[in-house]
């Protein structure tokens, strides 16, 4: 977990830093919308999907079926990039 850490805040050259600052923002926005718009079991859904588990996993987490967490994956990464798009980041 330490080398995660370092690694996470060596810059990347090869994006520019201006890149790299709307990238920080867009990762702080889509937080700040998983955790305030984001209702219930997407909500749930969308905090082990981010921490990288599949549909599969998160089904069997939240003891649901797997074509219900694809449907709301589907449905809220609509939802991400519309408020996005909203927000101004295209």
């Amino acid at each position: 977990e330490e080398g995660e850490s370092i690694i996470d805040i060596l810059p990347d050259r090869t994006i520019s830093i201006e890149d790299q600052i709307i990238q920080r923002e867009i990762a702080q926005f889509l937080r700040e919308c998983i955790q305030t718009r984001m209702k219930g079991r997407r909500r749930e859904i969308f905090e082990l999907y981010l921490k990288g588990y599949i549909a599969v996993e998160i089904a069997k987490e939240l003891d649901v079926k797997p074509p219900f967490v694809s449907r709301e994956i589907k449905e809220g990464c609509r939802d991400l990039r519309r408020w996005l798009t909203q927000r101004g980041f295209d």
